[in-house]
């Protein structure tokens, strides 16, 4: 009897390391099953490069002959633009003037086209993104294209705020007539500067082309509404205008 109580602290403690064991087993298995599971989910068959350190690959959607495309902000800052590539096309969503920006820990997503080939210059790619303070992370080369943009969109902007306040001062009555003056000084600001490059240029088209088609809108809103409402517009497109350049010089200061 005695030799059987002596054994028996031992077999329990034996008893108590096997279910430690097992259980241990059992973890390590979930766990892995649930990493097999995440992989698969994440990349969909598609392989994603990121030259983006992190800007985290959440999901890959195929639909149809598209990819849906969705990121997790790994950073302590917040994103204002992200660039994707597939089958060498650059796609680039610019999100600092809207309120769609990506604080830390958020997510962000964009459809792009399926990769035709396994080829690297097919690859679906995150090839950079843009912060708030100015900063990037990525492809050189592509950041550079992103802040010549950028930079051609702020020089265009400078020289609307001022047409937009002289017609926000002038005289109440004659909207009609500040309508086609506006939209005549518009037009007649620059497509191109000489010595700028590709994105620069693009930028300055980009902002004349937009606030010719605004313009054109209000003057519309003005016949169906009138003054008063068209004037109060007005007041708040040229305040938009100023925003942006306030946005745009925030993201450029650090590479003046």
């Amino acid at each position: 009897m005695k030799g059987k109580k002596v054994w028996r602290p031992y077999l329990l403690i034996l008893l108590g390391l096997c279910i430690v064991v097992v259980l241990s087993s059992l973890k390590i298995a979930s766990s892995n099953a649930s990493g097999r599971r995440q992989t698969a989910t994440i990349q969909s068959g598609i392989p994603v490069r990121s030259f983006a350190r992190a800007a985290k690959v959440v999901g890959v959607e195929v639909q149809e002959s598209d990819v849906r495309l969705t990121l997790s902000n790994g950073y302590h800052k917040t994103i204002t633009a992200f660039v994707v590539s597939s089958n060498g096309v650059i796609s680039t969503t610019d999100m600092i003037d809207t309120d769609q920006i990506v604080p830390p820990g958020g997510t962000l997503s964009g459809s792009y086209a399926l990769p035709k080939s396994a080829l690297p210059q097919d690859a679906l790619a995150v090839r950079a993104v843009m912060f708030e303070d100015g900063t990037a992370d990525g492809d050189a080369t592509i950041i550079r294209q992103v802040l010549d943009r950028r930079a051609g969109q702020r020089e265009q902007v400078t020289r609307i705020i001022p047409l937009l306040q002289a017609a926000v001062n002038g005289p109440v009555a004659d909207l009609r007539e500040q309508w086609r003056t506006i939209k005549s000084q518009f037009a007649a600001l620059p497509d191109e500067e000489k010595g700028q490059s590709f994105e620069f240029n693009a930028g300055l088209q980009n902002v004349k082309n937009l606030a010719l088609h605004k313009i054109s809108n209000l003057e519309m809103v003005h016949q169906e509404r009138g003054d008063e409402i068209a004037r109060r517009i007005l007041v708040h497109l040229k305040e938009t205008y100023e925003e942006r350049n306030r946005k745009l010089g925030m993201a450029l200061r650090r590479n003046q």
